[in-house]
């Protein structure tokens, strides 16, 4: 059942948020439009504004204060230490696929092990995908069948030692080869 409560919690929190913060923002911009117009006075719109403002503030602090979520102690019970468990597992869980880019880099190889952790962690698939960069400007099809095959020998030890970090940790990796262009500045 706390289940159940807490996905209720997660649906109402996404729907009450934005609609707090469009009312914060609706009310601030209609206050400003009504001053900026001469439609208000600068009291009047004192007053709206602080009448916005607290129409959010006011009911945070009273869910802060008396509906706090309330966290039971574990005991020492093998049921209670069950279920525990169980919660951990639900919500460490967050990710079900990850994916990493590798292109051999020092930030690339700390990604990739950040990314083995999370993905055993978690029980998520991990998926890498490596550019092969392709010439600009080829001259023939020929060229790019060279530059392809050439590209496959170079990042072959690359993809070959991530899956062993892989391995090494006890998570499948997938990966993936792609053709590609390095990014440039605009």
């Amino acid at each position: 059942m706390p289940t159940a409560s807490c996905t209720f919690c997660k649906i109402v929190a996404e729907y009450t948020t934005p609609l707090m913060s469009t009312g914060l923002t609706f009310g601030s911009i209609s206050a400003l439009f009504g001053l900026t117009n001469h439609i208000i006075d600068e009291r009047q719109y004192t007053i709206l504004l602080t009448a916005v403002i607290g129409s959010a503030v006011v009911p945070t602090l009273i869910a802060e204060r008396w509906f706090q979520p309330v966290f039971k102690l574990l005991g020492s019970s093998a049921g209670a230490k069950s279920e525990a468990r169980s919660q951990r597992e639900e919500i460490r869980s967050v990710y079900r696929k990850i994916l990493v880019a590798n292109d051999g880099s020092p930030g690339a190889v700390r990604a990739l092990t950040t990314a083995l952790t999370v993905a055993k962690r978690d029980g998520a698939a991990l998926h890498m995908v490596t550019v092969e960069e392709l010439p600009w400007f080829p001259a023939s099809i020929d060229e790019v069948d060279e530059e392809k095959a050439e590209a496959n020998h170079r990042l072959a030890p690359l993809i070959e030692a991530a899956r062993a970090q892989a391995q090494a940790a006890g998570v499948v990796l997938k990966t993936r080869l792609l053709p590609g262009h390095r990014s440039t500045p605009s």
